[in-house]
C-alpha cells in the first residue's frame, strides 16, 4: 500500500515539475536576455514579452536570480495587461525592453490612441513603453498598463 502511495506522490511531483518547465518554456523564460538587477521580466499569453527597466515596485527582488525576477511577483497588488502593436510574425515572441514613458511619449500615446481603446483601458496606469532594437532601429512593440487588484 505504501509503495503505491509513494509512486503516486512521485508521479505527481514529476508531473508538476514537467508542467512548470513547459509553462516557463512557453512564456520564454528559458531564453531571457541579460538585464540589470533593477529590471523585471513580464510575459503574457498573447506572446508579448517585455523586460521592464526600473519600474516602481513594492516588493523589490534584486537579490533573486533573473529567471525568478518577474514584475507580477514584485508588485503583487497590481494586475498587468498589454496593448501589443502589430509587428512581423518573427518579432512576436521577441523580448522587448520597456521603460517608463516620458512626458512626450505619454502625450503622443494619449493623442493617437483610438477612442475604443481608451475606453478599454479606463483606470489603467501606463507603466511601460516597449521597444525592440533591430539593426540600430527602434521598433515600438507595445505598451504595458496596470490596474490595482480588487
Amino acid at each position: 500500500m505504501w509503495k503505491w502511495i509513494i509512486c503516486l506522490v512521485l508521479v505527481g511531483i514529476t508531473g508538476f515539475i514537467g508542467y512548470a518547465g513547459y509553462h516557463s518554456y512557453q512564456k520564454g523564460y528559458f531564453n531571457l536576455p541579460e538585464f540589470s538587477e533593477t529590471s523585471y521580466a513580464l510575459s503574457f499569453r498573447n506572446g508579448f514579452r517585455g523586460i521592464v527597466v526600473d519600474p516602481e515596485v513594492s516588493n523589490p527582488l534584486e537579490s533573486s536570480p533573473r529567471f525568478f525576477r518577474r514584475l507580477n511577483l514584485a508588485n503583487p497588488e497590481r494586475r498587468y495587461f498589454t496593448l501589443a502593436f502589430d509587428v512581423p510574425s518573427w518579432f512576436e515572441k521577441t523580448w522587448s525592453f520597456c521603460h517608463p514613458p516620458t512626458d512626450e511619449e505619454r502625450a503622443v500615446i494619449e493623442r493617437d490612441m483610438p477612442d475604443e481603446v481608451k475606453r478599454e483601458i479606463i483606470g489603467g496606469r501606463l507603466d511601460g513603453v516597449c521597444k525592440i532594437e533591430v539593426d540600430g532601429e527602434s521598433i515600438w512593440r507595445g505598451l504595458i498598463y496596470s490596474v490595482p487588484k480588487q
